[in-house]
């Protein structure tokens, strides 16, 4: 398993073309995808952006986690202590 993660603040209108792109991809790997996104203080819908995604795709192995300390190291690190792939 491959995981990605991906640090987030105020990317409502993004999110939900990459994580349909990115899982598309799971087609071309071995052992599949896994896509955490870190919701870093997102002033905008960025959660609900991702729980619809989860919500409408529930066969996609996409994580939502939340990191209240601002910065996208700290962002990083989250996903990071929250993915299970390689």
């Amino acid at each position: 398993m491959i995981s990605v993660v991906i640090p987030a603040y105020n990317e409502e209108r993004c999110l939900p073309l990459l994580l349909r792109t990115i899982c598309s991809q799971s087609q071309y790997t071995g052992n599949g995808i896994e896509v955490v996104v870190v919701n870093n203080n997102s002033l905008d819908g960025t959660r609900q952006a991702v729980q619809q995604f989860i919500s409408d795709n529930p066969d996609m192995s996409v994580k939502l986690v939340e990191e209240t300390r601002p910065g996208v190291t700290f962002a990083r690190n989250t996903g990071a202590q929250h993915a299970s792939g390689a």
